[in-house]
């Protein structure tokens, strides 16, 4: 192995300092596959510089380019207004939505016989009040 393929291996804390992330990170990322590593002993693990290069690629470059180029054309930051209204459902479908979500509500009151739920903080207090007459 020469030099220069040394010098591409670099370490777990070497690879997140250079990712700008923690080792914790990057050692859920070697074990989900989403980095690849290799063993150079029984414990000892590297990684390539070039696979991290890949990690720190961008994922669609045509994004990255059309963000690049409203950037230098001075537009200012994207806004959700500047989005076309097509990518926006109409007041129709919104209603339409809403009356499938409240039919949805009523059957299921219907089957729980008009019982609701209790509220999440009540169970909270309970569950606190339990806790503080163990200890």
């Amino acid at each position: 192995m020469s030099d220069q393929d040394r010098n591409d291996l670099l370490t777990i804390p070497e690879a997140a300092e250079m990712l700008r992330v923690s080792a914790v990170t990057v050692s859920r990322w070697l074990k989900q596959g989403r980095l690849p590593s290799y063993r150079v002993g029984p414990r000892a693990v590297r990684i390539r510089r070039v696979d991290i290069d890949q990690v720190l690629a961008p994922a669609v470059a045509t994004e990255v380019a059309a963000f690049e180029s409203e950037r230098s054309a001075g537009s200012g930051p994207i806004s959700p207004a500047s989005e076309p209204d097509s990518a926006l459902p109409s007041r129709e479908e919104r209603i339409a939505v809403n009356d499938e979500v409240m039919a949805l509500r009523d059957r299921i009151l219907a089957r729980r016989k008009g019982q609701t739920f209790a509220s999440a903080a009540d169970d909270l207090s309970k569950t606190r009040q339990k806790r503080g007459k163990r200890q």
